[in-house]
């Protein structure tokens, strides 16, 4: 199935009617989380050569959306920002409920947007796209998977097509610019990301069978799969219709105190003439539990011993405790141990015996048999 996310009208409230319309509206930079719960673009707006400026100061703005999604999906709620000085920060947001009625098979939501201020150093330059708003639209089930591209169709200023309305003349419908963005001649046929030789680093590949007008290709990584940053770029070496496989191993990765981290890849196409495509997101997962190592001397030992502790995350230095139970396991004490260093615990006061030695960490419980002589 292929999913459409179908921008069906705006209504601009403007001060003035004359050109306000001479606005063309965009939605980009669409990305849909890695576990398929949400989609996020901006809105990006271009006053053409007719817009007037100051005297087509907009105050507010509201789109409406229909979404072809799967049945079984509906659209839970969203969030959005106003950015760049054009849109009022908390002044955006997003609406399940917005007035008119979708075609039957398709979801509706509407987007809405408050001027940051009217003065004339916040109008539109003319010809020069600027970025309004960031919105995320989150749904009630994964509408994974989908094409690579999320696919906008123009549509005509009809009851069912693409228009908006002003405020003082809600009656008249205007189209607005939203047209479907061409194929880029990049075609990528593989792209996969995964752990490099056990190590703390990632292997991201990718196969491109057509590089037609290609420039290059931009690597971005993220830690919550929805803040992409830019890590690396990769030069395309063109061709029409032939195979070229790429290779990045990403070791500059910076890892949190938890002993799981997920990291998320994902590939931006750029053509020679500036246009630009996303890739699917990978995920590198690294689980180093089994790199975590406990060492206990002397063993047997009289009175002390020595408890040395490493994890994969050098910098992490916690404590957590050391439980010590009998044979019967019956707990006799508890320590207070470093994840990263020597500690000392005193058994003097134990009689002699063999004792357990338990240690939870990251989910696991690691357990060592001490014994303790006269």
């Amino acid at each position: 199935m292929r999913y459409i996310f179908n921008l069906l009208f705006a209504s601009l409230l403007t001060a003035n009617l004359a050109n306000a319309q001479d606005i063309d509206l965009l939605l980009v930079n669409k990305t849909v989380a890695p576990d398929g719960l949400s989609w996020s673009f901006d809105l990006q707006a271009t006053a053409l050569v007719s817009y007037t400026g100051v005297s087509d100061n907009w105050s507010a703005l509201n789109v409406r959306m229909d979404l072809f999604i799967p049945a079984s999906v509906s659209i839970v709620n969203g969030t959005g920002i106003g950015l760049n000085g054009y849109g009022e920060p908390s002044g955006a947001g997003v609406t399940t409920t917005p007035p008119g009625n979708p075609p039957s098979g398709w979801d509706e939501v509407g987007l809405s947007l408050n001027r940051a201020n009217t003065s004339p150093s916040s109008e539109f330059p003319v010809g020069v796209p600027v970025i309004i708003a960031s919105y995320t639209i989150n749904f009630s089930s994964s509408v994974l998977p989908i094409p690579a591209t999320v696919v906008d169709v123009r549509e005509l200023a009809t009851n069912t097509g693409s228009f908006y309305v002003t405020f003082d003349d809600p009656t008249t419908r205007r189209p607005f610019i939203l047209p479907a963005p061409a194929a880029l001649p990049i075609k990528i046929a593989f792209f996969d990301a995964d752990r490099y030789r056990d190590q703390n680093a990632s292997d991201v590949r990718w196969t491109s069978v057509s590089e037609k007008n290609a420039s290059h290709f931009e690597l971005e990584r993220s830690t919550d799969g929805r803040n992409f940053e830019y890590i690396a770029n990769i030069k395309a070496e063109g061709g029409i219709d032939k195979v070229k496989e790429y290779q990045f191993i990403d070791d500059k990765m910076i890892f949190s105190r938890s002993t799981v981290n997920i990291f998320y890849y994902r590939l931006k196409m750029v053509d020679l003439d500036g246009k630009s495509d996303y890739s699917e997101v990978r995920s590198v997962r690294f689980d180093n539990t089994d790199k975590i190592d406990i060492t206990y001397s002397p063993n047997p030992t009289a009175n002390k011993v020595f408890v040395n502790m490493s994890t994969p995350v050098v910098d992490d230095v916690q404590n957590v405790s050391a439980v010590i139970f009998d044979i019967n396991g019956k707990q006799i004490m508890s320590k207070s141990i470093s994840t990263n260093g020597i500690t000392e615990i005193d058994l003097s006061h134990l009689p002699a015996a063999s004792y357990n030695f338990n240690v939870e960490y990251a989910g696991k419980v690691f357990t060592k048999t001490i014994i303790k002589t006269n």
